[in-house]
C-alpha cells in the first residue's frame, strides 16, 4: 500500500474491445485530467514503422516489388504488407483501397475477380498477393505470450522513459487479442509493473485496471458510425470491417447462468438478433454494396458459416435450442473497475474512472482543467 503524501506514477490499464469507445474516452481523461495515453494501436503504428526497412527488403529479396511493379507502388505493396490496404492503380484492372480484415486476405481472387482480372494473370497476381501477406505473418509473432510481453515491455519502458512527469497518470489502451488471451494480458501487465515498480522504485509506480465494455447493438452502432466518419474523411486504415470487434467481445463476456452472479449488466440477445449482426458487419466484396443480398439468403448459409457458428458457441449458444441468453462479464476476470459504457456518456465514464483511481490512491494530486 502507497504512502499518503508521496508522489506517485498511475500506469491505468483501459481495456476493451475495438471501437467501444476507449479512445473517446482516454481523450476526455486527457482533456479533463490532463492524463497521457500509451495505446496498442499507436505502439503497433511504431512497430510497423521499424519493421518496414526489414519488409521492403524481404518483399525485394523475393521479387515480389518486380513482380507486382506493373500493379501497384513499391509504397503501395508495404502498405498491403503491413495494413492490408489493397490498391491496384496501375494496369487495366484498378482496386481503390480494399481493406482487408487480416493477412490471408479473405475473398481476394473474388475481388480481382470482380475488377476484371481472368485466367493466369488471376492466378499470378492472387498468388503474388498471397505471398505479400505471408511475410506480414512471418513478421509478428503467432505466439500470443511473446506478443503480449513486447507489447507491455514497450509500454512500460515508453512510460519510465523520462518524457513523463513523475506524477502523470498514463493510460495503457489495450485490446483483448484471442479468446485466451485476456487473463495472459492482466497477468502480464502485473509482472511487468512488478518488475519495473522494483527497477525504478523512486517513481513510485501504481497499477489500476479498467474494463469498459458495451452491449452487441451497441457496438454495432458504434462501428457503423465510425466506418461513416472514416469513409467521410478518406481514412481507410479507421474502417472496422469483419466481425472482430465481436470476437473481442466474446473474450470478456459469458452466458449468464442461473443463480450465478456476476459484474456487469446483462445484455440479453437472440440467435436472430447475432445473425443479423453477422450480416451487417461481415467482410464486404469490392461491389457487394450494389449487390447485397438479402437477409434470408444469408440466412440460409449461416449455420455453416464459421464466423457465425464460432461466435455463437463463444458467446454461450452451446444448445441448439438456446435461443436467447443473458450476457455478462467474465466472472475469472479481475479488474478494479467495470463499466458498461452501453447508455453512459463519455464524460462521466472519464469521471468515475478518475474518481476510482482518487480512491485507491488518494494521495495523488489531481489536475483539473
Amino acid at each position: 500500500m502507497c504512502n499518503r503524501g508521496r508522489v506517485i506514477m498511475r500506469i491505468v490499464l483501459l481495456l476493451g474491445p475495438s471501437s467501444v469507445g476507449k479512445s473517446v474516452i482516454s481523450e476526455e481523461l486527457q482533456a479533463r485530467y490532463q492524463w497521457k495515453v500509451l495505446s496498442f494501436d499507436g505502439l503497433a503504428n511504431k512497430i510497423r514503422t521499424e519493421q518496414s526497412a526489414a519488409i521492403i527488403e524481404e518483399l525485394e529479396h523475393s521479387g515480389l516489388i518486380n513482380k507486382l511493379a506493373q500493379y501497384m507502388s513499391k509504397q503501395e505493396a508495404l502498405q498491403l504488407c503491413q495494413t492490408g490496404l489493397l490498391t491496384i492503380s496501375k494496369g487495366k484492372h484498378l482496386i481503390q483501397k480494399h481493406q482487408f480484415s487480416d493477412p490471408s486476405y479473405p475473398h481476394l481472387e473474388q475481388i480481382l475477380k470482380e475488377a476484371g482480372f481472368t485466367g493466369d494473370d488471376l492466378r499470378q497476381v492472387t498468388t503474388n498477393l498471397l505471398s505479400v501477406g505471408k511475410i506480414f505473418q512471418a513478421h509478428n509473432d503467432d505466439n500470443i505470450d511473446i506478443t503480449i510481453n513486447k507489447t507491455f515491455d514497450r509500454l512500460f519502458a515508453e512510460a519510465i522513459s523520462g518524457k513523463f512527469a513523475a506524477n502523470d497518470t498514463i493510460i495503457f489502451d489495450i485490446i483483448p487479442l484471442t479468446n485466451d488471451s485476456v487473463n495472459k494480458l492482466l497477468s502480464a501487465f502485473q509482472k511487468h509493473f512488478d518488475i519495473y515498480r522494483l527497477k525504478y522504485q523512486n517513481m513510485n509506480l501504481t497499477a489500476f485496471a479498467t474494463l469498459v465494455y458495451c452491449s452487441l447493438q451497441c457496438l454495432s452502432n458504434r462501428i457503423i458510425y465510425r466506418n461513416h466518419e472514416a469513409e467521410l474523411k478518406s481514412d481507410l486504415t479507421n474502417i472496422r470491417r469483419g466481425l472482430f470487434p465481436f470476437q473481442q467481445l466474446s473474450t470478456l463476456l459469458v452466458a449468464k447462468k442461473e443463480g450465478v452472479t456476476l459484474p456487469g449488466a446483462a445484455d440479453t440477445f437472440s440467435k436472430d438478433e447475432l445473425l443479423k449482426l453477422t450480416y451487417i458487419h461481415r467482410p464486404l466484396l469490392s461491389n457487394e454494396m450494389e449487390a447485397k443480398k438479402g437477409i434470408t439468403l444469408f440466412r440460409k448459409a449461416a449455420n455453416s458459416a464459421v464466423a457465425y457458428v464460432k461466435l455463437t458457441k463463444q458467446f454461450g449458444f452451446w444448445k441448439t435450442e438456446q435461443e436467447r441468453i443473458s450476457l455478462v462479464v467474465r466472472g475469472d476476470l479481475r479488474f478494479d473497475l467495470i463499466i458498461n459504457s452501453t447508455t453512459k456518456d463519455i464524460k462521466s465514464i472519464a469521471n468515475e474512472i478518475d474518481a476510482a483511481v482518487k480512491v485507491k490512491y488518494p494521495e495523488v494530486p489531481n489536475k483539473p482543467k
